[in-house]
């Protein structure tokens, strides 16, 4: 196993800590005859950029839910949190942390925050899943909080890509009895999203924070995302969960008018200047993606493919 001296988003530390594992093992081990590479999200991007920057380091590889790239990371996890702050609490900082040890600080306050938001909401779905309220802390106009929360829930996860799918419920499905159809069909897809939502925003604190850090500025970049594209389909196919289409779009509407996310130009030019997966294929590749994985988007593996 190869670890790294400092956490976060280090591709170049962990292809050198792996190749130095390698080296090490073989002159101990002087039988060994093959070595394979796996590893699982960003240890499966380390693991395949090993496997095509360095020729002959390996003899097969197996990046398993693999991570294809910082910016992919960020994106997903990004709007996830930014419509967090939007829609259920603005005290949410997200990006833009502050210089050293101040920075530091904000970024544990927002898992705090981030933490009791989810917290409140699903509370509030525990109380009332056909109709659970909006947290105190929400600023949204009074008339979309006629519209459940639970909807605003879904809703985000749909813009964002966070699967209507978790470990605890299959969107389909719900406890026996007369609600078991309703449940399946209205309010399991928005505790799906919430349960992958929390792994998702907790992610993105980190992830910004760490990368704001490491690259010098804001990475995380929304100004010109059409979040209403993103859904065309997903508006109909979740009309009932969602409490119409007209009731998904007036909160599309409202958050079309909010200020977005810039990105530093600069930033974005050293965290893209991390290696890219080429998608060379020179030894046996095994690879793995989830259709619901809560952090790793699955397009990873069809960019690899």
């Amino acid at each position: 196993g190869a670890g790294v001296q400092n956490q976060g988003w280090n591709l170049e530390e962990r292809v050198e800590a792996a190749l130095q594992v390698i080296t090490i093992a073989r002159d101990k081990y002087p039988k060994v005859g093959k070595v394979v590479a796996w590893g699982n999200s960003l240890g499966g991007l380390a693991s395949q950029a090993l496997a095509e920057q360095m020729p002959g380091a390996v003899d097969a590889v197996a990046p398993m839910c693999i991570s294809d790239s910082a910016q992919s990371e960020i994106t997903y996890a990004g709007d996830f949190l930014w419509g967090m702050k939007q829609f259920f609490n603005p005290a949410i900082k997200g990006t833009n942390y502050s210089a050293g040890q101040a920075g530091y600080v904000e970024m544990l306050t927002d898992l705090g925050t981030v933490l009791t938001t989810l917290g409140a909401l699903s509370a509030a779905i525990a109380a009332n899943p056909s109709a659970p309220v909006w947290p105190a802390t929400s600023t949204v106009p009074e008339a979309l909080k006629a519209i459940p929360v639970r909807s605003a829930v879904l809703l985000l996860g749909l813009i964002s890509g966070v699967p209507t799918q978790s470990n605890t419920y299959d969107a389909s499905s719900g406890p026996a009895g007369a609600s078991e159809t309703t449940f399946g069909l209205v309010i399991s897809p928005s505790l799906a999203v919430l349960e992958n939502g929390a792994q998702a925003a907790v992610l993105a604190v980190i992830a910004n924070y760490d990368m704001e850090v490491r690259y010098g500025g804001v990475v995380f970049d929304n100004s010109t995302t059409n979040y209403v594209s993103r859904v065309s389909e997903e508006l109909d196919q979740y009309a009932a969960a969602l409490t119409g289409r007209n009731s998904a779009l007036a909160v599309l509407g409202y958050l079309g008018l909010i200020p977005r996310v810039k990105a530093n130009p600069e930033a974005v030019a050293k965290m893209n200047s991390v290696y890219q997966l080429q998608g060379k294929i020179d030894v046996p590749t095994i690879s793995l993606a989830a259709i619901a994985d809560n952090i790793t988007p699955g397009g990873a593996a069809q960019y690899l493919k």
